[in-house]
């Protein structure tokens, strides 16, 4: 019943382009999101680019984070089913989506192939020189904000995923506070597609625009 729920849940996961190189492997990408999802990915323009194009952007909406949460949570089980069931604003819970370890055991699990199947589908695209990055939608501006993926291990990437999805609602934040102290300045992104730089700590914390998100 909890997977049934969370099969249904893990909304507005979109891929932003600027347009499609290699159609095959962003198809793979798409279905491999839909399988989990049960929703067809919106491929949206990513604009203001002059090139490089090589972008491919899975975009969270910060409204919806915790869908994203429950269903990853229903995939890897155990301590994430657990800090889910509980409330996600308690250090606790936080605590088990920060630690890069607890997604090794996790992602090795059966329920988990889902999952393994997306980080695949990232590595395709990759090696295809295309820059992958997990990103926050930030409505009103052409750039959102995004941490690039370096990696090819499915833990390493479910552990990114998760935490950007977990940090969502405050990087939204953090970026259109900076944007409301500086009205009169473009915010460009320094990350190859152009969106305003992520970064995770080895603690599993969020930096961007200076501030730390723990």
């Amino acid at each position: 019943m909890f997977f049934d729920v969370a099969e249904k849940t893990m909304k507005n996961v979109n891929l932003g382009i600027v347009y499609e190189p290699h159609p095959a492997e962003l198809d793979e990408l798409s279905a491999a999101l839909s399988a989990v999802t049960q929703e067809q990915p919106v491929r949206e323009i990513v604009f203001g680019f002059a090139g490089p194009n090589e972008v491919v952007q899975l975009i969270i909406d910060a409204a919806t984070w915790q869908n994203a949460l429950l269903t990853l949570s229903t995939l890897f089980g155990g301590k994430f089913a657990a800090s889910f069931a509980t409330e996600l604003g308690k250090l606790s819970a936080a605590e088990v989506w920060k630690n890069r370890a607890n997604y090794t055991d996790a992602i090795r699990s059966a329920t988990a192939a889902p999952f393994v199947r997306i980080a695949n589908a990232i590595s395709e695209l990759r090696k295809k020189e295309q820059t992958v990055t997990i990103a926050v939608r930030i409505p009103g501006t052409q750039r959102n904000a995004g941490l690039v993926i370096t990696t090819d291990d499915p833990a390493d990437i479910a552990w990114q995923f998760s935490n950007v999805a977990r940090c969502a609602p405050r990087i939204l934040d953090a970026v259109e506070r900076h944007m409301e102290a500086n009205p009169n300045t473009w915010l460009t992104g320094r990350n190859p597609d152009l969106s305003i730089e992520i970064k995770i700590t080895r603690d599993g914390n969020i930096e961007i625009l200076g501030e730390e998100i723990i």
